[in-house]
């Protein structure tokens, strides 16, 4: 039996939807310019692929990475939908990416050994830091600002309570 046939199909949607989805919320804590986000988006993807090889036998890594980008567009619409200003967007994305990070963990926690859950944890952890990271926000030019700002701390915090 395949990793992804332990779920049912909603469960699976889930799992892989979390990691990108927290990748969406750190990018929300504290949007950059266009060069900051092509960063962070650079940065999502060097973890995944650094994920992959360090996890080299993680048929859970695997299988999300092969279905990554289904359905991802919905289901972001689906947590922001309703929202009435920027702020409120920000929140209810990174609400609905910590919440659903929590589920899939639940789930995984039944239904994967824990060297696969382990392997989804500092994947999601590590790519989370490393887009935080990838652009200075409040500098000018490239000069100055600061390499993680408060609200991506707070965000990453929450994420890795949640993972605790």
């Amino acid at each position: 039996m395949s990793v992804k046939e332990r779920f049912t199909e909603e469960e699976w949607s889930l799992i892989r939807a979390a990691p990108a989805l927290i990748g969406a919320g750190v990018m929300a804590s504290d949007p950059g310019g266009l060069i900051s986000a092509v960063k962070e988006m650079a940065a999502m993807g060097s973890s995944t692929r650094d994920a992959l090889k360090d996890h080299e036998n993680s048929q859970l890594l695997k299988a999300i990475v092969e279905a990554r980008d289904e359905g991802l567009k919905e289901e972001t619409r689906s947590i922001v939908d309703g929202a009435t200003s920027a702020m409120d967007k920000r929140e209810r994305l990174q609400g609905g990416a910590l919440e659903r990070l929590q589920q899939a963990l639940a789930l995984l926690q039944d239904k994967v050994d824990p060297a696969e859950l382990a392997a989804y944890k500092r994947w999601v952890s590590t790519m989370a830091h490393r887009m935080a990271e990838a652009g200075k926000e409040g500098g000018f030019m490239g000069f100055g600002g600061v390499t993680i700002t408060e609200s991506e701390q707070a965000f990453l915090d929450r994420v890795e309570a949640i993972m605790s």
